[in-house]
């Protein structure tokens, strides 16, 4: 870790409430990185885990949570809380984001917020039952699968692995359910590079606040290092000491030096207590040693019945001398009463004494003489009506009931309220055993990175796949357009292209297209494209096979590695290649016609734009990583920060495969559909103009087709330059529509002057602009990308768009036949007519977005730019 940070405590539970004042100081005096705190556990029993419901009242959370997130807000500081709400049950991890969006929507307030599940599904935990994966915890029954089924409210109680993986992603706020109460303090210290020993130390401290502090307080302050950390109370009348602060190590386990929690033990043998200001205790030397098999401890409740309680207090010493038998008496005569009681656990007559033995029973090590008695009564049965029957009979038979030696007219027991017997709601049990998880992530403590760091990993990732993808994908489109070219320098003279078979070669590469796309993806996929050569039809059939995974997949590909904001600049170097194609394809016709050749130029020109993408394929089977997990050019330090950097995938993403359900969020999206309708109308250009445009400028006037081809590159280089450019303005602006509408404007203007005009120079212009559907296709396609949110979902969007979007070249490949000739109106009209849809489907999708983002900040307020990552572009 670079430089020591803190973590402030403002109390041990949220909800129970804490001193403004010390929580303020303590951000103005150490400038924490972060406020941890711990919601609450099952110490309370099971009712509430039972009922779903809150420790604390909405409004305690309210009152804790709004300097909280003030704090957040204005002083940039990360909020982690472990199991919200008390038992941390899904319900709960919702109310407690609902009380968020509440204080913040008051506020002002925006965030970006990470919620953790810690729900268990009942047909998992069957299974490992059945496979002998499950154990009790502690003094409890066997866990079969019919109690299983009589289980309500089963949570996990998660260890760091989820709270690191979270931090991933950069969250202001963690509301994590069901947890480890030392979990996200651990997390949090070893995500910034603290020894997972000393980070779970000081989690165990810390979960409970002030607690540790002379004389007790709330509020705690930890200074963190990688090998120590330093404990000091905010409030100025508490401090810390060893014996405190090693006091509350200890407590509450059953061996103290060894503390068992999710995947491992902490071991305290060495740990080490020194004083190092008045206020202040140093800890250092604790050991986590992972366990061989990751255990997680769950937590169920098994609905019992309905309670009534009653509570009272007896003075006669007479009777305080016998109370066992007197209330043995009791119990026998309303068992005779009520036959089903203590037959079973759904039917109890429970009986708890005060002054006498009351808080630990049989371990009390001295007999004291008890001269009152308090005893609160339970009695648990099938309905809250026979509960309430049963324990007004009992509470009336302890206070009439005779015993031995009695000199007491009546009246044994005297109860302070009134009525007499209180309705307590449903009665609930635990389960509590343990999960054993296969293959359970190691925790990795996230190391910290500096910018520099950053920048040095960056600069890696785009030298070593920018060029490799930017030539793939020139010779991409070579493979695919060369066709134009090479009709101008003599394939027309050599094959009978008569009637309509010149349009058919290009809709059988895009039939080939359609029909095997697919979204397998990474590197080892891309090497399958181009490869083959054995004729003009089957060739242009199976090219649109291989690269059916090509176009759609580096998109997607570079999003494993680039955040969001990264991605409009590389996408659009990527995808400058087929206009910078159609330039080399152009220039490298011109030479050949001009070139003298013992086989057909057109023959050469294939050979020449083919030969390299063959070879270039078996480089990227090598060359190209599936994640920054598998990229050799990066050492460990650097593929963690490049893991961090990408920061929306999982490192081991490669063996996931899709989430279906993110793929179905795509179908279900609209949004997607208007991308692919901008992709049709686009495609209708973009396919139909490198087939076309070298034998439109070779009928301009009188120039030859060796010309032609010559001038067809510029407007092609223009629209290189501009895609690169407009890639990095649309980055830097956050913006995208409005240059995908300007553009395709654009084009339209461009097919408007070659089809109505006859002056070679207007329409020669006209060609400057058409190309520039271009720059829209490469907008589109990053749109689509930073407009899905997570990789599953952008693989279904470019499904949509690829699948919809390649039939557009179906259209515009047949829209130039040769008979229209000089001004191929038909096929100029329809490509601006599509140039003009796709200009208003964006602007259209534009202003839904800012509806939809005016929407969501209404709700959740604005979104900061340096803090948010919004699911939707700011378009």
């Amino acid at each position: 870790m670079s430089s020591d940070f803190s973590i402030l405590t403002p109390n041990a539970r949220l909800g129970y409430g804490y001193r403004a004042e010390h929580l303020w100081y303590g951000i103005e005096k150490y400038s924490p990185k972060a406020i941890i705190v711990d919601s609450g556990s099952t110490d309370g029993g099971p009712y509430k885990l039972g009922l779903n419901k809150m420790t604390c009242g909405r409004e305690s959370y309210i009152r804790d949570l709004r300097p909280i997130l003030q704090a957040c807000f204005y002083k940039k500081i990360k909020i982690l809380i472990g199991s919200v709400g008390g038992d941390g049950s899904d319900k709960h991890v919702q109310e407690m984001l609902d009380i968020v969006l509440e204080i913040s929507q008051q506020e002002g307030f925006s965030f970006k917020v990470a919620t953790i599940a810690a729900g268990f599904d009942k047909t998992m935990i069957k299974d490992r039952i059945t496979n002998g994966k499950v154990g009790p915890c502690g003094p409890v029954e066997e866990l079969t699968v019919d109690s299983v089924d009589r289980t309500i409210g089963i949570v996990g109680q998660m260890g760091a692995e989820p709270y690191l993986r979270a931090l991933e992603h950069s969250p202001d706020i963690v509301l994590g359910g069901r947890s480890y109460d030392p979990a996200p303090f651990a997390a949090f210290s070893m995500h910034h590079g603290v020894q997972p020993g000393v980070a779970w130390h000081m989690g165990k401290i810390m979960e409970c606040g002030g607690i540790c502090a002379v004389p007790k307080g709330r509020s705690m302050i930890a200074t963190m290092r990688s090998d120590s950390f330093d404990l000091t109370p905010l409030s100025p009348k508490e401090r810390c000491t060893p014996i405190s602060v090693a006091g509350h190590t200890l407590y509450e386990k059953t061996r103290p030096d060894r503390l068992p929690g999710p995947g491992g033990v902490l071991l305290l043998d060495n740990a080490s207590y020194e004083q190092l200001t008045e206020k202040t205790v140093r800890v250092r030397g604790a050991k986590f040693k992972p366990t061989p098999v990751y255990q997680v401890k769950l937590e169920g409740v098994e609905k019992l019945g309905y309670r009534t309680i009653f509570i009272g207090v007896i003075r006669d010493p007479i009777l305080i001398s016998q109370i066992d038998e007197f209330l043995a008496d009791v119990r026998a005569y309303t068992q005779n009463l009520f036959p089903q009681l203590d037959q079973s656990p759904q039917c109890r007559l429970i009986f708890h004494f005060y002054g006498r033995n009351g808080t630990i029973g049989p371990l009390e090590p001295t007999s004291t003489k008890a001269y009152e008695l308090g005893i609160l009564g339970q009695v648990v049965a099938p309905s809250q009506d026979l509960s309430y029957t049963i324990a007004n009979n009992a509470r009336a038979s302890i206070l009439h009931m005779p015993y031995k030696n009695q000199v007491a007219t009546t009246g044994n027991f005297a109860s302070p309220l009134s009525p007499h017997e209180t309705a307590a709601g449903e009665e609930t049990r635990f389960f509590s055993f343990c999960l054993a998880l296969e293959n359970a992530p190691a925790v990795r403590p996230t190391q910290p990175f500096t910018e520099e760091e950053k920048r040095k990993v960056v600069r890696k990732l785009d030298l070593h796949l920018l060029p490799l993808c930017f030539v793939l994908y020139t010779f991409s489109v070579l493979d695919r357009s060369n066709l134009g070219n090479a009709k101008t320098i003599g394939l027309e003279d050599d094959i009978d292209l008569s009637g309509n078979r010149y349009e058919w070669l290009g809709n059988i590469f895009y039939i080939g297209y359609i029909i095997f796309h697919s979204q397998l993806l990474g590197g080892r996929y891309l090497n399958l494209t181009s490869t083959s050569w054995p004729g003009l039809m089957v060739c242009r059939f199976f090219l649109g096979f291989a690269e059916t995974m090509f176009g759609p997949g580096v998109p997607l590909y570079f999003s494993f590695f680039y955040p969001r904001e990264m991605l409009g600049r590389r996408f659009g170097i990527f995808l400058s290649g087929a206009a910078l194609a159609n330039v080399y394809g152009g220039v490298l016709a011109y030479g050949l016609g001009h070139a003298w050749s013992s086989i057909s130029s057109w023959k050469f020109l294939f050979i020449i734009e083919g030969v390299p993408t063959v070879l270039l394929a078996v480089i990227t089977f090598f060359f190209l990583p599936n994640s920054p997990s598998t990229a050799r050019f990066l050492n460990e330090k650097e593929r963690e920060v490049a893991r961090q950097i990408a920061g929306s995938q999982p490192e081991d993403h490669q063996h996931d495969g899709l989430q279906l359900g993110q793929v179905g969020e795509a179908f279900l999206d609209y949004k997607n559909y208007l991308f692919a309708i901008m992709n049709f109308s686009n495609n209708v250009s973009f396919a139909s103009l490198p087939l076309f445009l070298p034998t439109i400028v070779s009928e301009m006037g009188s120039f030859t087709t060796v010309e032609a081809n010559g001038l067809v590159a510029p407007p092609y280089f223009l629209c290189f330059i501009l895609i690169i450019v407009v890639s990095l303005l649309s980055d830097r602006m956050r913006l995208r529509g409005p240059f995908a509408a300007l553009f395709s404007l654009l084009s339209a203007i461009g097919f408007i002057l070659l089809g109505t005009t006859e002056s070679v120079t207007s329409r020669y212009i006209g060609t400057f602009l058409a190309v520039l559907i271009f720059v829209t296709t490469s907008i589109v396609l990053v749109w689509t990308a930073n407009t899905n949110s997570t990789s599953s979902k952008r693989a279904g969007g470019f499904w949509i768009i690829m699948t919809l979007g390649q039939c557009g070249p179906l259209l515009g490949t047949n829209m130039f036949p040769s008979s229209q000739a000089p001004l191929y109106r038909t096929g100029s009209w329809v490509c601006c007519a599509f140039a003009l849809l796709s200009s208003a489907v964006a602007l259209a999708q534009s202003l839904l977005l800012w509806l939809e983002n005016r929407k969501l900040d209404r709700i959740y307020g604005p979104l900061e730019e340096l803090d948010i990552d919004p699911q939707i572009d700011h378009d």
